[in-house]
């Protein structure tokens, strides 16, 4: 991590129809941590947890934050920790019905690492190349460079670390590595974005009315966005399509 400046923590939450969520889609979450805070911010989210009696060696929103056990005061911590400390976060939003058949097009570019015809693949592609994008073209003020992504283990990293460096120029986020969460607490971060935006979500269905940790996190998504701290990377899917025709 010592070569980086700018450390980009991302993890995912997903939606299905067949789960009676309200959409299929894969939304990736990610927040840039810069060198210079990398120790004060995880010794500053180890005494939160401390304070808050949270004991868990690998830390998942799902199982923190429960109807019996809402942790309102944790919910706030970790918002005003991301505020407080200015971090930048983003968010992107993969589509299944609106990219995974026109991507699968670009099969004939698969190979051991590469699988358009995954729908997690496809998310994970298209976050990466549209934070690229979003970040070079337009926030190129935004991060300090040289830029490194870290995940938890999903498409890659199932069973050992894995890492995977970005030779062409045209990336400017240098590499991405995959690796199990408890190596990393500040992974949690991007995870409890991710679960306060997806809490919000579901707050718009009638059946979750009083449901106290859905209405917390909407509260705390709500003062996120409106710290602007939070920002949205998708590229519109009509420049993803025409991207996807030229290389097909």
């Amino acid at each position: 991590m010592n070569k980086h400046n700018t450390y980009i923590f991302c993890d995912e939450t997903k939606f299905y129809l067949n789960n009676n969520d309200s959409e299929e889609s894969i939304y990736y979450l990610g927040i840039a941590i810069e060198k210079n805070q990398y120790l004060k911010l995880k010794d500053r989210l180890k005494e939160i947890l401390e304070n808050r009696r949270i004991k868990a060696k690998t830390l998942h929103s799902t199982s923190i934050f429960r109807k019996k056990r809402p942790r309102i005061e944790l919910m706030e911590d970790l918002t005003n920790l991301i505020i407080d400390n200015n971090l930048k976060c983003f968010c992107h939003k993969y589509e299944k019905n609106e990219l995974f058949e026109k991507a699968k097009l670009l099969g004939k570019f698969n190979s051991s690492i590469i699988n358009f015809n995954k729908v997690e693949f496809q998310a994970l592609f298209f976050f990466m190349t549209n934070l690229n994008t979003y970040i070079r073209d337009f926030k190129p003020n935004l991060l300090e460079k040289e830029i490194g992504m870290f995940f938890d283990r999903n498409v890659y990293g199932v069973n050992e670390t894995e890492s995977f460096v970005f030779p062409n120029d045209n990336f400017i986020i240098s590499d991405m590595t995959f690796c199990e969460k408890s190596e990393i607490d500040l992974l949690f971060l991007p995870d409890f974005i991710g679960f306060i935006l997806k809490k919000t979500i579901e707050n718009t269905n009638s059946e979750n009315v009083g449901n106290e940790v859905n209405e917390n996190a909407n509260k705390n998504y709500i003062k996120l966005k409106s710290s602007g701290n939070l920002n949205f990377v998708n590229i519109k899917n009509e420049i993803i399509e025409k991207t996807i025709n030229k290389l097909k």
